[in-house]
């Protein structure tokens, strides 16, 4: 496609604003970028935008995962009639990817799709099958951003064209994070007079939260005064609360109990500033099981 003919408007698509890693680059995006409209696969929202995003379906991040895969043509279509010929969309994680390359089928467009998963190490169960779909689609993109070197070589083995993966590494705005930090944690102030060890992160199976939890479970034989703290929202809330549970923690769940310092873990759901509860803090624990480099491939 010849750039040059493009027009300059410029979209974003993402699968939803629920909150995460991608999500959050997409907003810290939003003032240098200006796009037309941001463009969403489910109507969840959890951070605040100036502008209403417009969603391509009644769709939520609870879902059947394979059922959203199946209507990526759907969403396809929606995307096309949304969007102005010759214009570029700049899509966020793997299955807003694969929507704004088929939408290329109905809407003449440029495809810009970021990619924040190792593809080597990222694949399990459905995404198994996601893989085979970036085998295809991902070479057809007009230019894919990797935020990382590992990302970059992991979609290179997948047969996408070296010279259309440029590596941008995700923005952190460094003094903003410092000031957020500094904010006073109000009524949450009490369970951080306690040792705290901490996560942040979607409540899904890549991030596995139930390592830590099970771990929590022997530190707090030794450390009766232990505190964990669990940041985030997702389709594995309810598991990982009764798994607290069964484990004889006494668990504290921000929608359904009143808060004290009696809890042993504490699921304080999705916070817009993470960065003040970290900060407070002894341990910030990370148990993903994969992100978006590779051991393999990261420079130390």
């Amino acid at each position: 496609m010849d750039v040059k003919k493009a027009n300059n408007k410029v979209y974003f698509l993402i699968n939803s604003l629920a909150g995460g890693g991608a999500e959050k680059v997409l907003i810290r995006l939003l003032p240098f970028l200006n796009p037309e409209k941001i463009l969403l696969l489910e109507k969840d929202v959890a951070y605040s935008v100036e502008k209403n995003p417009i969603f391509l379906s009644n769709h939520s991040t609870k879902t059947n995962a394979i059922f959203k895969t199946l209507y990526i043509p759907v969403y396809s279509y929606k995307l096309a009639k949304s969007i102005d010929k010759d214009s570029t969309v700049v899509s966020f994680l793997e299955r807003a990817n694969f929507v704004n390359i088929f939408s290329k089928l109905f809407k003449k467009h440029r495809a810009i799709i970021s990619v924040h998963m190792d593809q080597e190490t990222g694949h399990v169960s459905i995404r198994r099958f996601n893989k085979l779909l970036v085998k295809v689609l991902y070479p057809k993109a007009d230019l894919v951003v990797a935020v990382s070197k590992g990302v970059k070589q992991s979609l290179a083995q997948l047969g996408v064209e070296e010279n259309k993966i440029k590596v941008i590494y995700n923005p952190y705005p460094i003094e903003e994070i410092e000031k957020q930090s500094q904010e006073p944690l109000d009524k949450y102030e009490k369970i951080f007079n306690h040792p705290v060890i901490i996560t942040a992160g979607r409540l899904t199976k890549p991030k596995g939260q139930w390592y830590l939890i099970r771990i929590f479970k022997h530190l707090k034989e030794k450390h009766n005064n232990l505190k964990l703290v669990i940041l985030g929202d997702g389709e594995l809330k309810d598991y990982l609360v009764k798994l607290s549970e069964d484990l004889g923690l006494k668990t504290y769940v921000w929608d359904r109990d009143k808060l004290s310092d009696n809890f042993d873990v504490y699921f304080l759901g999705f916070q817009k500033n993470p960065f003040k509860f970290i900060a407070r803090s002894k341990i910030f624990a990370f148990p993903s099981l994969w992100e978006s480099q590779s051991l393999q491939s990261m420079e130390f």
